[in-house]
């Protein structure tokens, strides 16, 4: 069965060298044929122990000799035809015709009336004429040339005379025109293109990083919860201006969980009502009517020992209930909820699984900063963390090779 053809957690690491090394395909071409990040394609490779291409050209494409020559040789098709129907560039098909000692043959360019282009021009762009003639954007283009007809951006529409007055005060205010485009709902570009046309002389990036104070303040503000963002809308600066700014007075990084905890947390010195609290539940409790068959971190049912039927975060943690189950061990599911204190900072930690008195196991399968410092903390408050990650719970029979659970 092709790799192509299967779920991605039924591939073994034959199947992921087959497709990334023999095949040469990119993380970017797995990432859009899987439905999935370039960023979890990595880190399935990763897990199988795959090495990674460095940043040079990928492997060759493949691309089946005898259709190349039938469709380039005896139908005629054109370069940029043939690389839309194999799905690549047309440097590649021509690399690939070169290689083959195909003899290259030049193709009569189609012409087009100044009529012609003008009229189908209005109701389409020249990327979407460009596809449905056939040809490629710079062959459009240098007939639009040849038949004098004017390359027009894509804000051809002027904008209102308020909102052009709104534009030259806001950067001479000091604002980037990233941050004016999402207020006036423009394009970058088109706010640079008003700008010039006003006369307006433009500022050299680094100006950017004046409107912030010295770096020494611009720490202190970050020390005091402000973030980054926050920062720079006080000073009408870019969010990368005031970043570069503390990362010169060698600033420490609050983690997500910082960046939330305590009065900076939006729900601080809030209660929900018994209300609420009842209908949350109802909700969480609901998502489990219609649930997959695989997945981590699906909401998924468990029989325990003594909580009954409990809904657990993930099939994985539900599957090592099942395991503790068969074994005959005595567990709860999430009972506590730790209280601990890291540096002066409070933690809240509530590990997966508690076999007995200050012993738990946490399952895990992807082990983050956070997770190790909770973790760790827990630890050092004299509690007995276990940790189970994919190695353990392949070798218990709780997930098969390709992570699913058995």
């Amino acid at each position: 069965m092709d790799p192509l053809d299967k779920h991605i957690n039924e591939l073994t690491k034959e199947d992921w060298e087959d497709l990334y090394c023999n095949r040469g395909l990119t993380l970017t071409q797995l990432a859009e044929h899987f439905k999935l990040s370039r960023k979890t394609i990595t880190k399935r490779l990763e897990q199988f122990g795959v090495d990674r291409r460095g940043f040079g050209p990928a492997k060759k494409i493949f691309l089946p000799e005898n259709e190349l020559r039938r469709l380039y040789v005896e139908e005629k098709w054109t370069a940029v035809r043939l690389a839309k129907h194999f799905g690549c560039s047309d440097k590649s098909v021509r690399d690939e015709l070169s290689s083959l000692d195909i003899l290259r043959v030049h193709r009569p360019g189609k012409t087009f009336t100044k009529e012609f282009l003008e009229e189908n021009l209005k109701s389409s762009s020249v990327k979407e004429l460009a596809e449905r003639l056939d040809v490629s954007t710079v062959t459009l283009y240098k007939a639009m040339h040849r038949a004098g007809i004017e390359v027009k951006s894509n804000n051809s529409v002027p904008p209102d005379e308020d909102v052009v007055n709104a534009i030259i005060i806001l950067y001479n205010n000091g604002m980037s025109t990233p941050m004016i485009a999402r207020i006036v709902c423009e394009d970058v570009s088109h706010v640079t293109g008003i700008l010039g046309r006003a006369g307006v002389v433009m500022r050299e990036r680094n100006d950017y990083t004046r409107k912030l104070p010295p770096d020494e303040k611009v720490l202190a503000l970050y020390n005091s919860g402000l973030s980054t963002s926050e920062i720079a809308r006080q000073f009408g600066a870019s969010k990368s201006a005031a970043q570069q700014s503390l990362e010169r007075a060698d600033v420490v990084w609050r983690s997500k969980s910082e960046t939330r905890r305590g009065e900076l947390n939006p729900m601080h010195g809030q209660h929900h009502t018994l209300e609420t609290r009842s209908r949350m539940s109802d909700a969480y409790a609901s998502q489990t009517r219609d649930l997959p068959e695989h997945g981590r971190g699906t909401p998924t049912p468990l029989d325990t020992p003594h909580q009954g039927t409990v809904i657990t975060r993930s099939t994985w943690e539900a599957a090592v209930g099942r395991y503790l189950n068969r074994q005959g061990v005595d567990y709860w599911y999430e009972p506590d909820t730790l209280q601990l204190s890291r540096d002066g900072a409070r933690l809240t930690y509530k590990p997966d699984f508690k076999l007995k008195d200050d012993y738990y196991i946490e399952v895990k399968g992807y082990y983050s900063d956070e997770d190790r410092i909770k973790v760790e903390t827990a630890r050092a408050a004299g509690h007995v963390v276990e940790l189970w990650g994919i190695e353990k719970l392949q070798n218990f029979n709780i997930l098969d090779d390709s992570l699913r659970v058995i």
